[in-house]
């Protein structure tokens, strides 16, 4: 078992030399035309000097009695009051508070400043205790429709909060001809 392993160790030992060999010369073969495609880069810099002549026509006895022009006011000054006018009006936001109530039977009574289009039925609720009152941050667009709806406070009762953000999210409001994004926050009371 001996002999076995000490001739298996001296044939390994010869055969990784000869391959390091073998792989130490072709790596020096490849690496060695490197040299002659490359040569060094060589910068030369030029400092050129420029005399600067002035044209000095002095004539101290004519004097001009035209004022001089104004300078003509740039398109760019002209144009940005134009632009942020505009801009104010397309990003222009407006948060408005409202109160909604609740009663059995799922009815709801809104009491906004913004019309409402479309009232979408709500289901009645089983809860066990009255929930606290629940608010929520609703973005309408200027066509009427709600794209973002969050809820801000919790009411407690998990199925409350979706029956009422489902509600919201469902709200169609009256169109307006302005472009305004309206945030409208909503605080719901329950009453039983």
């Amino acid at each position: 078992m001996v002999k076995y392993l000490t001739v298996s160790l001296v044939i390994n030992l010869f055969l990784f030399s000869l391959y390091s060999y073998w792989v130490g010369s072709a790596l020096r073969n490849a690496f060695s035309d490197v040299e002659k495609f490359l040569p060094p880069l060589k910068v030369t810099v030029k400092v050129i000097k420029i005399r600067e002549e002035r044209n000095r026509k002095e004539n101290p006895t004519k004097v001009s009695s035209r004022t001089p022009t104004p300078p003509k006011p740039s398109l760019l000054e002209d144009l940005l009051p134009m632009l942020e006018r505009e801009y104010q009006t397309l990003f222009r936001k407006i948060v408005t508070k409202a109160k909604a109530s609740m009663t059995k039977g799922g009815k709801v009574k809104l009491s906004l400043n913004r019309a409402v289009v479309y009232t979408p039925p709500l289901k009645p609720l089983k809860v066990n205790y009255p929930p606290s009152p629940l608010e929520v941050k609703v973005t309408v667009l200027p066509d009427g429709r709600v794209i973002n709806a969050v809820l801000l406070k919790r009411s407690g009762n998990p199925k409350v909060d979706r029956a009422v953000l489902n509600f919201v999210r469902n709200l169609k409001f009256e169109p307006i001809n302005e472009p305004i994004i309206q945030e409208i926050y909503i605080l719901f009371r329950f009453k039983f």
